[in-house]
Formats: C-alpha cells, sequence, structure tokens
C-alpha cells in the first residue's frame, strides 16, 4: 500500500506539472502585456511636447522623462530604444504624458489630484498602448521612475557613486498586467524628499520624489486655505496674516493694531488655537 500511494502521489504531481507547463501558463500569459522581449521589436516610446515650469524655468519636462525611461530600458534590455520614434512595427507604444493619444483614450489624467499620475492599458488596433505619466509638474517623471522600478527591477540608493549608486538588472523580458488602469494620486500636496540631491544625470532633476519640499501648488500657510476661510474664521489666522508689529504691539497691550485684529486674535486665544 505505502508504495502504491507514492507511485500515485507521483503521477498527480507528474499532472499538475503538465498543466502548469501549459493551460496554466499559456493563460498567464495571456493576462500580461509584454512591453520588450528577445525575438520582439522594440517598443516605441513618444511623449509629450508641453512644457512645465521647473524652479521658474520652463522645462520639457515629459520629454525629459522620456528620455530618462530609454536610457533606463535600453541599459536592462540591452538593446537601444529611442524616444520619439514611432516605427511602424513596434506592437506596444509607451506614451509619456498628455500626447494626444493620452489626451483622447485618458482623459481623466486632466482630473489628477496634484502631481499624479496614472498607468493605464488601452489596447487599439491590435496595439498596446501604454500611458505613463499626468498633467503637472513633475508627474510624468514620477510615472517613469515608479514604471522603472516596479517593472524594470531599477533602484536608486544614492548620488555620485556610479557603481554602486543604482541598481540596473539584466532583465530581457519586461511584463505588465493587461488592462492595467491606475491612479497614483499624492495624499499632501506638498511633500519632500530630505534633501538627498539624487539628480538624474546631465539635468536638474532630483529623483525618486518632490524636489526640496517643493511638490504641487504653493507651500505658503496662506495658500493651503481660500478666501472664505479666512473670512469665516478670521481669528484661525490672525497670527499668520497680520505684520510683525501688529503683533509685537498686541504683546505688549498697545493699540497700534486694529480693533478687529485684537478681537480675533484674543477670541482665537480663548479658542485655544495658538
Amino acid at each position: 500500500m505505502p508504495h502504491a500511494l507514492h507511485r500515485d502521489a507521483i503521477i498527480l504531481l507528474g499532472w499538475l506539472a503538465t498543466v502548469l507547463s501549459s493551460g496554466w501558463a499559456e493563460a498567464t500569459t495571456d493576462e500580461v502585456v509584454t512591453v520588450i522581449a528577445p525575438g520582439r521589436p522594440v517598443p516605441a516610446v513618444l511623449f509629450s511636447d508641453d512644457t512645465g515650469i521647473y524652479y521658474g524655468k520652463p522645462q520639457t519636462i515629459h520629454r525629459d522623462a522620456a528620455l530618462d525611461l530609454c536610457d533606463y530600458l535600453s541599459r536592462v534590455t540591452g538593446r537601444p530604444i529611442r524616444a520619439g520614434d514611432p516605427h511602424p512595427d513596434a506592437s506596444v507604444v509607451l506614451h509619456v504624458g498628455p500626447d494626444a493619444f493620452a489626451r483622447q483614450h485618458a482623459a481623466e489624467m486632466q482630473n489628477l489630484r496634484h502631481d499624479g499620475f496614472l498607468f493605464k492599458h488601452v489596447p487599439v488596433a491590435g496595439v498596446d498602448h501604454i500611458i505613463l505619466g499626468g498633467i503637472r509638474n513633475e508627474a510624468s517623471r514620477w510615472a517613469v521612475e515608479r514604471f522603472l522600478q516596479r517593472f524594470a527591477g531599477v533602484r536608486w540608493l544614492f548620488p555620485g557613486d556610479a557603481a554602486h549608486g543604482e541598481i540596473v538588472p539584466n532583465r530581457p523580458t519586461i511584463t505588465m498586467a493587461r488592462g492595467i488602469n491606475e491612479t497614483h494620486e499624492p495624499d499632501y500636496a506638498m511633500r519632500a524628499n530630505c534633501m538627498m540631491h539624487y539628480y538624474a544625470p546631465g539635468t536638474p532633476y532630483l529623483r525618486l520624489g518632490p524636489t526640496q519640499g517643493w511638490g504641487s501648488g504653493e507651500h505658503e500657510f496662506q495658500s493651503i486655505f481660500t478666501r472664505d476661510d479666512y473670512l469665516a474664521h478670521p481669528d484661525w489666522f490672525a497670527l499668520f496674516t497680520i505684520p510683525d508689529r501688529w503683533v509685537v504691539s498686541i504683546g505688549e497691550g498697545s493699540t497700534e493694531a486694529p480693533d478687529n485684529v485684537r478681537e480675533a486674535v484674543a477670541r482665537g486665544v480663548r479658542r485655544q488655537r495658538w
């Protein structure tokens, strides 16, 4: 009996191996988009020509993100991939930022919160289109970096060391889920990268998140709230919106500050706003 059980177990394991290597494996293959693989054409990488303001200067942010994507994909796969080359034999097209295709097939990109971005697979006429990016600020850079980390295994560890500061694996085949449709939006408009100063080579852009405390919008306290907030709750903001000399005069008990300001501050003190 033990020998019979052992024989049956071997037969069962052999059947499972056959199923896993045939039907189930094929089903899994059908559920992914093969972005690049040996024996297949390289993907076309297109980008939006829109510019953005980066530290007060106009920059071709989406184009620069596409160039960064091609640089790393070429190094990961060992095959040259060029941005802006819509070669007709490509079965996969990567769209970086809001180009014409992305605006048509991912209109929700216009409503992303702050510098949020999306990953979206759109099959059209036998071609798999992958949209990476967002509208505002460096959203397309965040999308490209996340794509490279998640699907290509790239890692940025620390700056200034060409040999060990980043990980660029050898990965000839890159896949992602067919039908992927993900939106990535920041919980906070303002974030910081703790001043790591890991610049993308040859560019003014910092890696891995918002630049030097700058994210989307303005960081001033006054910019966080609306005018209606100020009008409805002046005592919330008195110490942030009045001149320094008025703060001093209120503290010293003088009368330089107008009565309505002094009253607003008094209300704030009573309500423990500060």
